[in-house]
């Protein structure tokens, strides 16, 4: 059971964010979908094919996101947020050390947390759904819900919204303050898609030395593999899938479950440092220093002009992947020596 003065106190410090969610979702909701109907209306009066018109009741729904990259990038932003404001911020601010000391357990603190930032991002989102639909069923225009896929317009976005909240939370409970967690968001929120490029490169340069190999099959894999962790798709139906739903489903999960334990046996004492959770130093070294090799790869290989043979690409490839190793380990070096200062430090 999750105490009242728990949930009061995470309110209360997450209010301003929470409340610009929920005004985003009223007018990307019940507001767009007042418009939808007045244009609607005006169709009718000037003679336009109303059974085409009628097709977007789908895209209407789904707050009108799937049409418009800035609103569904201002759900993102605050869903992450949210849940900066619930982990980093508060290391940043020393509220975390001072909330610890509460006769509540760590388990209470974090599921205080958790749940209150996905009630907040499914209901929120689903009250101003029903709404809408309300709106709709109550119109001369009922008709239209026929169509609608209820799945595609309400679970995904959803849980598109919740699962980069958990994504949040979870790089907010293995860091150590504020300003890493929101790069880290920032960095693992665009990683499918850049991994698809740097991977692209990586298997088009080497297999270009290798006869009767094509990277083609390759790529093809692994940009279908990548694709299920494209989660700001499931914001945009119907630019979504099955398989993304169920990868973003079951990331929550397993974060929530992970992160649990981690929260239990974090240090508050590495508050302020990159990582809050030495043991995963050697992942983070490793992957930091891969990523910007394969980057400095890419890098040289894009920046050739001329028509290379297979061989000379690949020597400038390796000699731009040698430059980002050596980029990458001074920027390890850096991080480990981070210390950021906190207020109850």
């Amino acid at each position: 059971m999750i105490p009242r003065p728990l949930i009061l106190r995470n309110l209360k410090q997450s209010r301003a964010i929470i409340a610009v969610y929920l005004t985003v979702c009223f007018f990307i909701l019940p507001v767009n979908t007042i418009f939808t109907l007045s244009r609607w209306d005006h169709m009718q009066e000037s003679g336009v094919d109303f059974h085409v018109a009628s097709h977007n009741v789908n895209e209407v729904l789904a707050g009108g996101s799937g049409s418009n990259i800035l609103t569904t990038l201002l759900l993102v932003v605050l869903v992450i947020s949210l849940g900066i404001a619930f982990t980093g911020a508060e290391r940043n601010s020393g509220r975390m050390s001072c909330q610890l000391a509460w006769p509540y357990t760590r388990s209470q603190h974090y599921w205080s947390k958790y749940l209150i930032g996905v009630l907040v991002i499914g209901l929120g989102y689903s009250v101003f759904y029903g709404f809408s639909y309300v709106l709709v069923l109550t119109s001369e225009y009922a008709w239209v819900l026929e169509s609608l896929h209820l799945i595609e317009t309400l679970v995904w976005p959803v849980t598109g919204l919740v699962s980069l909240f958990a994504l949040s939370f979870f790089i907010g409970v293995i860091t150590g303050e504020a300003v890493t967690q929101a790069v880290l968001c920032f960095v693992f929120f665009w990683l499918p898609e850049g991994a698809q490029v740097l991977l692209r490169t990586f298997f088009a340069v080497h297999t270009s030395v290798v006869e009767g190999v094509q990277s083609y099959q390759i790529t093809v894999a692994t940009s279908q593999f990548l694709q299920w962790f494209q989660w700001m798709s499931l914001i945009s139906p119907p630019a979504s899938s099955a398989g993304i739903f169920w990868t973003a489903f079951s990331f929550i999960i397993v974060t929530a479950v992970v992160g649990s334990w981690l929260f239990k046996h974090n240090p508050i004492e590495l508050n302020g440092e990159f990582l809050a959770i030495k043991r995963l130093w050697p992942l983070f070294s490793i992957s930091i220093i891969l990523c910007f090799a394969m980057f400095g790869g890419w890098l040289f290989e894009g920046a050739s002009t001329l028509n290379e043979s297979g061989m000379t690409v690949l020597i400038i490839y390796w000699l731009g992947a040698i430059g980002g190793l050596g980029l990458g380990w001074w920027i390890v070096n850096k991080l480990k020596a981070m210390s950021v200062g906190i207020a109850s430090k």
